[in-house]
């Protein structure tokens, strides 16, 4: 559920933020950013992944994206069917957007995104969408050049297990 006020987050049931992201935090040299996690009552706490860095604005995401999860699990078939061989083993979360960048931030984009071609990053389609908000690389991003002023990005980004 969402908390609304403090005593909701103070003494009400803790909601769950499987994607979140901050965006407005300060960006102090020599700041320090300590993240506590607590499980309470409620059994375990984890944390995948805790990713700190510069934010970067390629362009607007449109909103006819894509997720998806890729199974890396086993599931092995006998000829009639049944399910013989099941290992149960990571997902990882694909997204594929088109953003809507100025033409003048092709090659600036082209680069940035080839930077990180084997390092994983965040990337943020929407924020208001968490399923948008992915850990992964970018695969063989493609623009297309739509008007004087503008190009769209067609962009696959292969999420992390």
């Amino acid at each position: 559920s969402l908390i609304t006020n403090w005593y909701q987050w103070f003494f009400g049931g803790q909601a769950r933020f499987p994607d979140f992201v901050l965006t407005d935090l300060p960006t102090y040299s020599g700041a320090t950013i300590t993240l506590e996690l607590s499980s309470g009552a409620s059994g375990d706490v984890a944390c995948g992944a805790f990713v700190l860095g510069d934010q970067t604005e390629i362009g607007r995401t449109l909103l006819n994206f894509t997720v998806r999860n890729r199974f890396f699990s086993r599931r092995e078939r006998s000829i009639y069917g049944a399910f013989l061989d099941l290992l149960k083993r990571p997902v990882a979360r694909e997204g594929t957007f088109q953003v809507l960048m100025k033409n003048g931030d092709v090659p600036r984009v082209l680069k940035l995104l080839g930077d990180r071609e084997i390092l994983p990053t965040v990337y943020i389609g929407d924020e208001n969408f968490r399923q948008s908000i992915l850990f992964g690389f970018p695969d063989e991003p493609e623009i297309t050049n739509e008007t004087q002023q503008h190009s769209l990005l067609n962009i696959t980004i292969l999420g992390q297990t």
